[in-house]
């Protein structure tokens, strides 16, 4: 995690991925490693991490997973899958619910 707390995202990809191995049903390292992912460009691997972690239900990282998601899911262009998990942040009005409704705003206008 020293990588990680640095930002050296492509540094940290293989000690969180180790952790994954070696914690397969813990949430905490999964969310971890997708977030790498994300930040060195594999969003595949980052959207099934992330998917992975808000299947896993209420966790400590369950908010956050649904906001990288929807981030990643813009870029891919899948609007319908962000606006999902927008709305469904908003709705739990968590610590990203603000952030979540300004992005939602910025993808789906209101007429």
């Amino acid at each position: 995690m020293e990588h990680y707390r640095k930002g050296d995202y492509a540094g940290a990809v293989s000690g969180v991925r180790a952790a994954v191995q070696a914690e397969p049903q813990s949430v905490e390292p999964r969310f971890y490693l997708a977030i790498c992912l994300l930040l060195t460009h594999d969003r595949p691997a980052a959207v099934q991490l992330l998917k992975d972690v808000t299947a896993a239900g209420n966790t400590p990282y369950l908010e956050s997973a649904r906001f990288y998601l929807a981030k990643a899911l813009l870029s891919e262009g899948n609007l319908a899958g962000a606006d999902l998990q927008l709305r469904i942040i908003v709705e739990m009005h968590g610590k990203l619910e603000k952030q979540a409704q300004v992005l939602h705003a910025q993808i789906i206008p209101r007429p």
